[in-house]
């Protein structure tokens, strides 16, 4: 069995079956639809490797892979005073929420990028909690509902 997570795969995972058609949903295309190549997406895919490499040692069933749900936060940095902070953001054209620009959000960037303890970078659960813990307060309430991850599974 090979894990990878990363820059090393394509994206999504095309579907076994429903060839692509001129008309066609991208979940239909898709088991896994495409998501950012960001860090929280990456953290939660190497997550979920490592709980199905212990499962495989242990001779438990693996987990099937999903779309990450913190994949659709994209955090940018355009410099040392600028930056845009997005989330909700899917495989639909225009989707995703700005909820900070500017100085705030290049700070983000910084926390994130450049944490003060760099035992930090050893758990990728930190990178998340970080950024939750770094918003304003009105994007806080109900946050979980609102990054809730498409209910989209492969099926193999």
């Amino acid at each position: 069995r090979v894990f990878a997570v990363g820059d090393c795969h394509f994206g999504a995972v095309a579907a076994a079956v429903n060839p692509p058609s001129d008309h066609c949903s991208v979940t239909s295309v898709f088991d896994i639809p495409p998501f950012p190549r960001t860090a929280f997406a990456a953290a939660e895919l190497a997550a979920a490797a490592i709980s199905n490499i212990v499962a495989l040692t242990k001779h438990r069933p693996l987990k099937l892979a999903s779309w990450p749900r913190d994949a659709g936060i994209v955090v940018v940095g355009l410099g040392p005073s600028d930056g845009i902070v997005a989330w909700k953001v899917n495989w639909e054209r225009d989707s995703g929420e700005v909820i900070l620009v500017g100085a705030e959000a290049a700070a983000m960037k910084e926390c994130l990028s450049w944490p003060e303890d760099r035992q930090w970078l050893a758990d990728p659960r930190r990178l998340t909690c970080t950024f939750h813990q770094r918003l304003p307060f009105k994007f806080r309430i109900g946050e979980r509902k609102v990054l809730a991850a498409p209910s989209i599974t492969s099926p193999s």
